[in-house]
């Protein structure tokens, strides 16, 4: 029987591992707590000390650190003081050939108290580039390069260094004058302004809980599958690397000691009433500071980030596991929206490489506080890349004001486009499980039935393991994260009218790309009645491909197979259906890592062959046949040699699994943007 909308997504994002963390952060903050009580008693103090030594504390006073600093830098200078080169991929414009793009670097100012300068050798023609200063944050400045090429006839290769130095190009000072340094040469691809692009899609690069013993080490930390990225692009190029969210794990930010002193409070009204703390936010800023370095130098994958041109959204954990799907009370309390702050600005500095204040200019990206952006990869396709996470609460993923900004975007595609991906972090289309999310809320609401339930569970002790470190039920965020949610459902259709409604009067095939769930999976909508011609005739035809994780270890094979159990199709819209499909015989969905490989047949008129569609290569970890070693890759590229050295499997074995998504092929009037149905009108039409 097919299953409603609406009903509760199962989601197999390891939830005895994140038990695992809720619970230790749950302890130590009792232990702190209980620490606290008895000095309290020592003092003949009331059991409350905590919150009263918490509101004793100065609050957070937030300030410019636009600027450098040199005297802010005291003690020893950290043991790595220059990270990068990062690449950044800005956009690409189909008229004028413009591709847009920056550069990262990071530096201590213990080595480098000036501009760096990026040295480029392009069509054999040697340049170099001035970097403007994004920001200073405690003796660490970040340096951004811009990069504009204008693509031709041919594929080039583009290869660059970063110099800094007493003589770098008459700036780069460093400190102590020890000359000019560079970093070693990397090169990145330029396809032709007529070819169609090849890129990747990845998400969740990281681990939920690095304290559980052996967790790395049993998966060979991230970089087997970063190295079948290198593999793929040194045999031929990956033009763009797309990250759908979850580019690193943040959830242990609730570890700092600040934080658990936070979490010991005992009463949840009271803890929510108290702001955030100097002393707090002096820790959370130095942690996202420390992530960030420490996950970006990462072999293989600091050589991916500085050899193919990245576009990365970020999902719940590059802030902290769950972010906007909490209760409007924790969302808005003062420690949620600081910690919220440091991860936006860091967020936006390493992946971004800008500032929450200058985004929009740089970068191109609109929705207001939301950063969403509509590019080209090539003369046929159109990438959304959704930022579902800045404006989430339980009431939206993105705002009204988003959406209709999406929509005159996607209504001012040049007229060359076919297909349109939009990457959006969490999938529209995944297994659920009919009435289990309204049970849960039953148990947290405040009624007769939710106290009695909470009583009894206390009682027995199991709530203790249901709850989360803010009291609230473990799992519920997950559920209220995705699409099938209860709250999500009203949304989710009033998207799919929306792009229904472009795809038909613009002929344009709408394919969703999705991590967050680690597993990799493909689903489609499509018209509950399939009209004559197939998908090529059928503008709900749209296909959602999972692909996750490329870091993370995968849940058990029984989690997986109990979500095939609710696989079923079913009705989204009086004239919509959506189902997933299999992946593999006997397999809807994978417990594998992946990533997927994108690639586009270019488009002739009337041929089998060339019809345009979109590969999508899903690319699975077969861990059955690893081989451990030290593998040695080295290409070439115009006069720069580069060598890649890590400890990880030398003969990583790799399934891979298609699916072709072929455009959409029907006869339209002249299409005029005016004609679109409002975003706000488009809510009765979905319904």
């Amino acid at each position: 029987m097919a299953a409603p909308e609406g009903g509760m997504p199962m989601s197999p994002k390891a939830p005895l591992k994140r038990m695992t963390t809720a619970r230790r952060i749950r302890e130590a903050a009792a232990s702190y707590e209980h620490k606290a009580s008895l000095e309290n008693d020592l003092r003949n103090d009331t059991p409350s000390a905590v919150l009263s030594q918490l509101r004793m504390k100065p609050p957070w006073q937030p300030t410019s650190r636009s600027m450098r600093t040199a005297s802010e830098v005291s003690g020893p200078a950290p043991k790595q003081q220059v990270f990068g080169p990062f690449l950044r991929f800005g956009g690409y414009e189909i008229e004028s050939r413009q591709w847009d793009g920056s550069v990262l670097m990071v530096m201590h100012q213990a080595v480098c108290d000036a501009a760096p300068i990026l040295e480029i050798q392009d069509e054999g023609a040697d340049s170099s580039t001035p970097c403007s200063h994004l920001h200073h944050f405690r003796g660490w400045n970040f340096w951004r390069f811009e990069l504009k090429f204008t693509l031709g006839r041919e594929a080039r290769d583009v290869a660059y260094t970063v110099s800094w130095g007493d003589a770098a190009g008459g700036s780069g000072g460093r400190v102590g004058g020890e000359g000019v340094r560079k970093t070693k040469g990397h090169v990145f691809s330029l396809p032709n302004d007529t070819q169609t692009w090849r890129w990747g899609f990845h998400s969740c690069n990281g681990f939920d809980d690095l304290e559980e013993v052996g967790v790395g080490e049993e998966w060979g930390g991230i970089q087997p599958l970063w190295q079948d990225v290198m593999l793929r692009h040194t045999q031929r190029p990956i033009h763009v690397m797309v990250g759908g969210g979850d580019q690193l794990y943040n959830d242990q930010v609730w570890e700092l000691p600040s934080m658990l002193e936070y979490l010991s409070v005992p009463e949840k009204k009271q803890r929510r009433a108290l702001p955030f703390t100097q002393e707090q936010s002096d820790e959370v800023s130095q942690f996202y500071m420390d992530a960030y370095a420490k996950h970006w130098a990462q072999p293989l994958f600091s050589d991916a980030l500085a050899s193919i041109p990245q576009l990365m959204t970020w999902d719940d954990h590059d802030i902290f596991d769950g972010w906007g799907s909490y209760p409007d009370e924790l969302q808005s309390c003062g420690v949620f929206q600081g910690i919220f702050h440091w991860a936006k600005q860091f967020y936006c500095l390493f992946q971004q490489h800008a500032t929450p204040e200058t985004i929009a200019a740089s970068n191109g990206v609109f929705g207001g506080d939301s950063w969403n952006c509509v590019t080209a990869f090539g003369p046929s396709l159109a990438v959304v890349v959704l930022d579902s996470r800045s404006q989430r609460t339980r009431a939206h993923c993105c705002t009204d004001e988003s959406y209709c900004l999406l929509q005159k975007r996607l209504a001012l595609l040049p007229s060359t486009i076919q297909h349109v991906a939009v990457i959006a972090g969490v999938p529209l289309i995944y297994p659920h499980i009919p009435g289990a999310e309204t049970c849960i809320h039953a148990i947290s609401s405040k009624t007769c039935f939710g106290r009695s339930s909470r009583y009894v569970l206390g009682k027995t002790g199991v709530l203790d393991n249901l709850n989360n470190a803010f009291g609230e039920i473990e799992i519920l965020d997950d559920l209220v994260d995705h699409w099938s949610s209860p709250v999500r459902v009203a949304e989710k259709r009033q998207l799919l009218a929306m792009v229904q409604e472009i795809a038909l009067k613009r002929s344009l095939r709408f394919t969703f790309v999705s991590g967050d769930v680690h597993v990799a999976g493909f689903g489609k909508f499509l018209s509950k009645h399939e009209p004559k011609g197939g998908p090529k005739k059928d503008h709900r035809y749209m296909p959602q491909i999972i692909s996750s994780a490329i870091g993370n270890n995968p849940p058990p094979f029984n989690v997986v197979r109990a979500l095939q159990l609710f696989a079923s199709k079913h009705k989204v819209t009086n004239d919509t259906a959506e189902k997933m499909v299999h992946l593999a015989p006997g397999h809807i969905l994978k417990n594998q890592r992946n990533w997927a490989l994108v690639e586009q047949r270019p488009f002739e008129s009337e041929s089998i062959i060339n019809d345009g569609s979109l590969i999508f290569q899903i690319r699975l970890e077969d861990r059955s046949k690893l081989e451990a070693g030290l593998k040695k890759v080295t290409d070439k590229a115009g006069s720069f040699m580069r060598s890649m050295r890590a400890e990880v499997p030398t003969k990583i074995k790799v399934k891979a699994n298609n699916l072709v998504v072929v455009p959409l092929i029907i006869k339209h009037e002249e299409f005029d943007p005016d004609s679109l149905t409002p975003w706000a009108q488009l809510s009765r039409l979905s319904s």
